[in-house]
């Protein structure tokens, strides 16, 4: 049930963001790694994007989740097993 919330979580703020989001703000919130919520948003039919941006003379490299049309097809990373003739 804790990642139907997420994701839910993470549907509404890509309405209010206007279908763009970046996954620094949920990470702390939702205590959660970037692999992982980057996950969640490749479910949902994101695109992730790098973005890099400098602050004070620092590049800083954040991610940005994009839901555009086509949607993505999120694959599983499941092997698949293999069949006996």
């Amino acid at each position: 049930l804790k990642d139907k919330l997420t994701s839910h979580i993470l549907i509404l703020a890509l309405h209010i963001d206007d279908f763009s989001t970046s996954l620094e703000t949920f990470q702390k919130d939702l205590k959660l790694s970037m692999q992982r919520l980057s996950e969640f948003y490749q479910a949902l039919g994101c695109f992730v994007k790098s973005k890099i941006t400098q602050i004070n003379a620092k590049k800083v490299v954040s991610k940005l989740a994009v839901l555009s049309i086509p949607l993505n097809e999120y694959k599983n990373a499941e092997p698949k097993k293999k069949q006996r003739k």
